[in-house]
């Protein structure tokens, strides 16, 4: 079976800067002056010839989507292209209707959310019966919630956080209003 050798990170990484790289690791810890002095020639060395490489690397892969443009091969240009140059972004906060299309505006967003609470609580307060102020005595009232605590507690409501039971996220909470 063996172990497998690390490989470099980016393609422009070479066996030098590889070598350069292992060679600081042993002045990276030690404490004397000559060692960390080490330290910090090879760690310039290796930035500069990491960005001469990465400048060759990129030239090379310029010439070669010029080369596919000449003949003729643009898909295999724009393929280059977008490997270089292209973040993928993941729409992970999308929000499908029920059919499973995609929302796109709010007022959208919203009427779904209604629609998925409606469905979540439909059942649920059926069987509980809420007490009448007046039928309670004073002692096993607690203090009253101001408006404004309640405002307060929800404009201070962190984004992108894990909903809680319910399944509501904190953001459609601040966007419902009143």
């Amino acid at each position: 079976m063996g172990s497998r050798e690390k490989e470099a990170r980016k393609p422009w990484i070479t066996e030098e800067i590889i070598e350069l790289i292992n060679e600081r690791r042993k002045y990276k810890n030690q404490n004397n002056i000559d060692s960390q002095q080490n330290y910090k020639h090879i760690r310039n060395i290796i930035q500069r010839k990491a960005k001469e490489a990465k400048e060759k690397w990129l030239d090379n892969q310029c010439t070669e989507v010029e080369e596919y443009l000449k003949r003729g091969r643009s898909d295999l240009a724009f393929e280059i292209v977008k490997k270089l140059f292209c973040t993928r972004r993941m729409n992970r906060n999308a929000l499908k209707s029920k059919t499973g299309e995609i929302l796109i505006t709010a007022e959208q967003k919203v009427n779904r959310w209604k629609e998925y609470l409606e469905e979540l609580y439909a059942n649920q307060f059926s069987g509980n019966v809420l007490e009448e102020e007046n039928c309670v005595e004073d002692e096993d009232k607690g203090d009253y919630i101001l408006q404004s605590e309640i405002d307060f507690a929800i404009e201070n409501l962190k984004n992108n956080k894990a909903c809680g039971i319910d399944k509501i996220p904190a953001e459609l909470i601040k966007c419902a209003g009143e």
